[in-house]
């Protein structure tokens, strides 16, 4: 086949094709020009058999003249088939292609996608359905909708898991900006000030892969430009505690080990490391002392004192007056007690309260005789006394014998 105008010469061959001759002897050829290109279609196919683009000239003379016929030639068939009638200027609309892409696009879940994209394919589906459904649409109309459709399809975009970049922006929160140099710790925070500004929700997997591997890029990228940041804190930190909080025996272990770490300069970051470790764990070390008593006022032990003082010698044994005198004398030399220690003096000023005795009552000694009968008297009660008593033992006796 080969495609001429029938006004001007023969425009050359085209396409060379084998074709099957109907039973019926008629090849049916449709023809189908659109825009700048010519597409023959033989007994019914769906691919053309010869698609060529139309010379411009010929186009632009076309158009000043209004003369637009092709003809069609065999050049190796003895068939002749120039002699063929028009059926059709133009054919029917067709819009099976944009009826599929339309049931494609229906099916499509847009929640899925990032919000532009399914924006775009939602306006390119409502003007494809638009097109489908008029019947004064022009094929030129329909294949542009179908063609915007589907560029729609193509264009979108699956909607991300920001799920693990937040994690990773989080834990940058850890890091100490006394740690690295000035210039990669301003890339890592434009950086995060961009992604903070970002809803992540909304992003593409595209979109999040890409921010991954900038914020991996600028924590990889971080200088740790000069070490003892770290340590320093931990330093600041420890020198704020307060010796009189911890017990004697606990701070006494910790205070050398804090001077010795302060005193350490140009290190490593392992030797840094090492040095934030056993500072730590000497402070860890350390005792909570326990919280002193308040000092009482005294009034209840000075109750008791004044009470003992009143006491008298007298009235007591010495024995227990001398246990319990020096303990009241102890007792009231006390000042500055706690709650704990009033309440130990007074219980041990009572108990030796306690312990005094009282002395016994004196005895009255009779006055002497003043005259000589009185001695009398008393002399003959004496003997009279003694006259009895020695009557009863010679009775007893005498019974005995008998």
């Amino acid at each position: 086949l080969s495609v001429f105008r029938f006004d001007q010469s023969y425009l050359g061959l085209v396409k060379q094709v084998e074709l099957k001759m109907p039973a019926d002897g008629v090849v049916h050829l449709h023809v189908l020009v659109k825009a700048e290109e010519c597409h023959v279609f033989v007994n019914g196919s769906k691919s053309a058999a010869i698609s060529f683009k139309i010379d411009p000239a010929f186009i632009a003379e076309a158009r000043a003249t209004g003369r637009t016929d092709v003809g069609i030639r065999s050049q190796v068939s003895a068939i002749a088939v120039d002699n063929f009638r028009v059926i059709s200027k133009e054919l029917p609309v067709g819009k099976e292609v944009l009826n599929s892409a339309i049931v494609m696009a229906q099916a499509i879940v847009l929640t899925q996608y990032t919000p532009a994209t399914a924006q775009a394919l939602e306006q390119a589906l409502t003007a494809a359905n638009a097109a489908s459904s008029s019947s004064e649409a022009t094929q030129a109309s329909v294949n542009e909708a179908n063609e915007t459709l589907r560029a729609a399809l193509n264009g979108l975009e699956r909607r991300g898991n920001p799920a693990s970049l937040q994690r990773a922006i989080a834990a940058t929160a850890a890091l100490d900006e006394r740690n690295y140099s000035t210039e990669s710790w301003s890339a890592l925070q434009t950086l995060l000030t961009q992604l903070k500004e970002q809803d992540l929700t909304i992003l593409s997997e595209r979109a999040i892969a890409d921010y991954e591997a900038q914020l991996s890029n600028a924590l990889f990228a971080l200088t740790q430009d000069a070490q003892g940041g770290q340590l320093a804190a931990l330093i600041a930190t420890a020198e704020g505690l307060k010796e009189a909080d911890y017990t004697a025996e606990s701070w006494a272990k910790f205070k050398p080990v804090l001077d010795e770490v302060k005193a350490l300069t140009g290190l490593t970051a392992a030797e840094e490391d090492a040095a934030c470790i056993r500072l730590l764990q000497a402070q860890t070390a350390l005792v909570k002392a326990e919280p002193a008593e308040p000092i009482v006022s005294g009034d209840k032990l000075a109750a008791l004192v004044t009470t003992a003082e009143g006491l008298k010698e007298a009235d007591y044994t010495a024995e227990s007056w001398a246990k319990f005198k020096p303990v009241l004398d102890e007792v009231k030399a006390l000042t500055g007690l706690t709650a704990a220690e009033e309440d130990a003096a007074c219980i041990r000023l009572l108990q030796a309260q306690a312990g005094l005795v009282q002395a016994p009552a004196p005895v009255e000694t009779p006055e002497k005789p003043s005259n000589g009968l009185e001695i009398a008297a008393i002399t003959i009660g004496c003997v009279a006394i003694v006259a009895v008593a020695a009557c009863t033992v010679v009775l007893v006796l005498r019974k005995k014998k008998k």
